[in-house]
């Protein structure tokens, strides 16, 4: 019996752990969503090359895929 009650808090302290991950995971896709529409083309820091110059610098508004 104890060794099911040690299973039942390892459990709960699971679900506990998951759950706050899954809120925070939920909360910050929201904000995405709110502030970074599907309809917004970016491209992914890993795709810029370490000297690329930034969007100021630019003239074009484009992403180097190098």
């Amino acid at each position: 019996l104890q060794h099911a009650e040690e299973g039942c808090l390892r459990l709960e302290e699971l679900y506990r752990k998951y759950r706050i991950h899954w809120l925070e995971e939920n909360y910050w896709a929201s904000v995405l969503e709110k502030y970074a529409p599907c309809d917004i083309d970016i491209c992914s820091p890993r795709q810029l090359t370490w000297d690329s110059p930034s969007p100021i610098q630019s003239k074009s508004n484009t992403c180097s895929f190098s």
